[in-house]
């Protein structure tokens, strides 16, 4: 390796392009905010922005922003509108996964899990040559099968949870959601639903969420309500912090053009005609 004068440290041989030299390298534009600074702050404003400042720590250390510390950083009015933004659907995906896992599917988690942790016994066992000995055979044999058989029970606990849905034991709709909580596409048919998974960790279905390595899909495309929470309250507390820290610029809302008054007033009449 040889310095340069720009400091920089190169293989002996190499050739320098035109990327090397700084003229040439990509610049990066930092725009300074132009927001001004409030000079009119009250002591119960600075005592509200110690508040803040406190809880906006907790959150970026992944400490749980808790309810007193919101309490005490915002105001009646940014407290409902915080709850409002918890309630409200931000995402496609939060009315197909907002509700939680079905209840069904815990049962077939539990049993899941007993049979992963069975196979991890029979994995765990020494494969050397050396350690290969008739007992160790034989030790390997039974937990296998018994690996196995407890797929075998998973596969027929998710058959009949499936059959139940269908039947309609746990309510309408159930059937919709527990295929959409799986995280492959399964044959479903109850008749020959046993026959079509394998019964080993690789092709066992799993519930989305599963932290398991052989899930498909790891994670759920939604927040949860613990993150949801954490992440709108840092909002919350950011936006409340800008209101009293900067003058900041008043947005005047667009005048409506006269073509689009025109048609939000047809829209109207046609609106009152439905309901009339």
């Amino acid at each position: 390796m040889r310095k340069t004068g720009d400091n920089q440290s190169y293989p002996v041989g190499h050739v320098h392009a035109e990327t090397d030299y700084v003229d040439a390298q990509e610049q990066y534009i930092h725009t300074t905010p132009t927001w001004s600074l409030r000079e009119d702050l009250t002591a119960e404003h600075v005592q509200q922005l110690h508040a803040i400042n406190t809880a906006v720590r907790a959150g970026l250390k992944y400490k749980s922003i808790t309810l007193p510390q919101l309490r005490r950083a915002l105001t009646s009015q940014q407290l409902q509108e915080f709850a409002a933004s918890l309630v409200d659907v931000h995402e496609p995906s939060e009315v197909m996964y907002g509700s939680g896992m079905p209840d069904p599917l815990r049962e077939y988690n539990k049993v899941l899990r007993t049979a992963d942790f069975a196979w991890a016994r029979f994995e765990a066992l020494p494969t050397a040559k050396q350690n290969t000995t008739r007992r160790n055979k034989q030790a390997s044999s039974t937990l296998e099968d018994r690996a196995i058989s407890l797929y075998e029970d998973a596969v027929e606990c998710l058959r009949d949870i499936f059959s139940s849905a269908q039947r309609g034991d746990y309510g309408a709709g159930m059937y919709g959601e527990l295929v959409v909580w799986m995280d492959r596409t399964v044959e479903l048919d109850s008749q020959t639903f046993g026959d079509t998974v394998d019964t080993n960790p690789y092709a066992m279905p799993r519930v989305r969420g599963s932290k398991s390595r052989y899930a498909q899909a790891s994670g759920l495309p939604k927040l949860s309500k613990r993150i949801k929470r954490e992440y709108y309250a840092l909002i919350a507390l950011l936006v409340a912090g800008c209101e009293l820290a900067f003058v900041l610029p008043v947005q005047q809302e667009p005048e409506l053009t006269t073509e689009e008054a025109m048609r939000l007033r047809n829209k109207l009449r046609m609106l009152l005609r439905k309901i009339k």
